[in-house]
C-alpha cells in the first residue's frame, strides 16, 4: 500500500476521510469517476460563504459560487483529480416547503 493522508473536521477525530493516491492503472482510471453524473460527498458548514471564500484564497476550484437553496447555501468543488464534493450550510426547511422541494423533484 502506498502513501495516503487521513483528515477530520477541525478538533474532531470523526468522520475521517482517507485520501490515497491510485497505484494501478484500473484506480487511475476511476480518479474522478467514482459517481458519474453525480456528486459523491456533500460536506456540511455552518457558514458556506466564508469557507467558499478561504477555500477560493487557498486554490481549491469551484464550479460557480455560492447559491441560496431551500435546502440551504450550496456550492460545488473539486479536488485536483476532478472529485466533485458539494458544500452546504443547511437550512430548516417546513412542512409545505419540503413537500413542494419532493413534488418538484417527481414531476421532471
Amino acid at each position: 500500500m502506498g502513501r495516503w493522508l487521513t483528515v477530520s473536521p477541525g478538533e474532531q477525530e470523526l468522520p475521517q476521510f482517507s485520501l490515497m493516491e491510485p497505484e494501478t492503472d484500473a484506480q487511475r482510471e476511476r480518479v474522478g469517476a467514482q459517481v458519474p453524473g453525480y456528486v459523491a460527498f456533500v460536506l456540511g458548514t455552518d457558514d458556506c460563504r466564508a469557507e467558499y471564500d478561504r477555500l477560493r484564497e487557498a486554490g481549491v476550484a469551484f464550479h460557480g459560487e455560492p447559491e441560496d437553496n431551500p435546502w440551504g447555501v450550496e456550492v460545488q468543488f473539486e479536488d485536483r483529480y476532478g472529485n466533485v464534493f458539494d458544500l452546504v450550510e443547511p437550512r430548516e426547511m417546513d412542512e409545505a416547503a419540503m413537500a413542494a422541494l419532493l413534488d418538484e423533484a417527481t414531476a421532471n
